[in-house]
């Protein structure tokens, strides 16, 4: 009866143990990083009299944040505005930045922070919905004269 017992204590720690150890790659999808994009810790954040576009590129430049903007209206290109946050976190920032623009949206997949808004295009119409499997630019060449 003990010898089972063990048996089953040790199946268990092993099917718990298992997917730790297998490489990250094989363990399943990776959706959120250590610590989560979004409660990242901000010491402070600025930016004064830039377009909504603007202030996202400059998060995402800053806080080292992979950013993927499927949309942009034209007040977003457009209207300036104007955030000062300390002791924030890069989450509050965004719902700071998106929160009262309506219609859009964010999400954090595969360590990517994408923003997007309810008009656009789903489907095989939207060219963003495609994946590359590689993308490179090759290096010019400098030696050659034209």
């Amino acid at each position: 009866m003990r010898s089972g017992l063990l048996g089953s204590y040790v199946c268990a720690l092993v099917i718990l143990v298992f997917p730790t150890a297998l490489p990250r790659s094989l363990s399943g999808p990776q959706t959120t990083q250590s610590p989560p994009i979004l409660s990242k810790p901000v010491a402070s954040f600025k930016v004064e009299r830039l377009c909504l576009l603007d202030a996202l590129l400059q998060l995402g430049q800053e806080e080292r944040v992979p950013l993927g903007i499927e949309y942009v209206d034209r007040e977003a290109l457009e209207k300036p505005l104007s955030v000062k946050l300390d002791e924030t976190t890069v989450g509050e920032i965004v719902e700071g930045l998106l929160g009262q623009n309506k219609g859009y949206s964010w999400r954090v997949r595969d360590g990517v922070l994408t923003v997007s808004h309810e008009s656009v295009v789903s489907g095989k119409e939207n060219l963003l919905d495609h994946v590359l499997p590689e993308f490179s630019v090759p290096s010019p060449d400098l030696s050659r004269k034209n």
